[in-house]
């Protein structure tokens, strides 16, 4: 019995040691690296803050380069009702004056919170509890994300994978772009089962999803007035390749009546979706028309700062974005 139990113990002792070593794999953070910025820590006294999907999480991933108190709050497949969530549970760690953006696209429009498996920011994002669904085996696999079996993750603290911090600063070639806005497209289409991006036609649940997301940003847009942030609501850059799939009508369909109760709010929203400064410039994007590179970052958040700049008459650079006022 002494001999089993040693056993036993030696194989937790091995089995935790491996499971903790994995972790710091490059294998393991790949997958959630818009995860790491609240693993860090969320900072005070931010200035400008930014919310959103995947899209919105690139446009803004050159955030730290401008040299102001900002910080990311855009995750990978994020809906607007968590983004909600987010923005009131980190409210405290705003100034007053902050510049909050907000980005949206046709597909969060009709996106609702747990539609995909969102279970890993159950934990990081919002520590205490929160709407993300998980399992029981989820809630395992957090705390040990190396099960028994899976030798080949195992093997990733031998052999690891490439870090994928890299990826901002490469982008597609011209017919990897064409490729990746046809999977996208049909990615989607699936997953809102929709016939095309071209009809207005999308459905009455996606109706109801949208109707649903429009008064989630105004939800969003009044708690930021409230708190004395200056709200902004946008649609970052696309590429010329991923335009070519949608069409005005959709986009009314899912943004008109966003767009519409903005504008009434006195908010500004902008749409650079089309911007011919980014349609065919293939080294503004990772994967030729969503996520934009590094460079694309930089040359989109100029823009947007500038165009909200006239809109509130303040300046809005470097000095005024770290100049705190509590």
């Amino acid at each position: 019995m002494p001999v089993i139990l040693i056993i036993v113990i030696l194989f937790l002792s091995v089995y935790m040691t491996v499971n903790i070593l994995y972790k710091y794999t490059n294998h393991y953070r790949n997958s959630n690296r818009d995860l790491e910025s609240y693993r860090q820590g969320v900072p005070y006294g931010i200035r400008l803050a930014n919310f959103g999907t995947t899209n919105s999480l690139y446009a803004f991933c050159a955030h730290k380069t401008l040299g102001v108190r900002s910080f990311n709050f855009a995750l990978n497949c994020e809906s607007v009702e968590f983004d909600v969530d987010i923005l009131k549970h980190y409210a405290n760690h705003l100034d007053k004056g902050c510049v909050v953006v907000l980005h949206l696209n046709f597909c969060v429009s009709m996106y609702r919170c747990n539609k995909l498996d969102e279970s890993r920011k159950a934990w990081e994002v919002i520590p205490s509890k929160n709407r993300i669904y998980y399992s029981v085996w989820q809630l395992f696999m957090h705390f040990f994300p190396v099960a028994p079996w899976q030798y080949k993750k195992m093997a990733r603290l031998l052999v690891d994978v490439e870090n994928n911090q890299s990826e901002i600063y490469k982008y597609a070639s011209e017919n990897q772009s064409v490729k990746n806005a046809k999977i996208m497209t049909k990615g989607w289409l699936d997953l809102f089962s929709l016939h095309s991006l071209q009809s207005s036609d999308i459905g009455e649940k996606n109706r109801n999803e949208v109707s649903f997301n429009t008064a989630k940003v105004v939800e969003f847009v009044e708690f930021c007035r409230k708190q004395g942030f200056l709200p902004v609501v946008v649609c970052p850059p696309m590429g010329c390749d991923l335009n070519s799939y949608v069409s005005k009508e959709f986009v009314h369909a899912t943004l008109g009546g966003i767009e519409r109760k903005v504008r009434e709010m006195g908010i500004p929203y902008f749409d650079y979706r089309r911007d011919e400064r980014f349609q065919n410039e293939l080294s503004l994007f990772i994967d030729g028309g969503y996520k934009l590179t590094h460079r694309g970052s930089m040359k989109y958040m100029k823009l947007l700062l500038a165009d909200v700049q006239p809109f509130y008459g303040i300046p809005i650079n470097n000095r005024t974005l770290n100049n705190i006022k509590r």
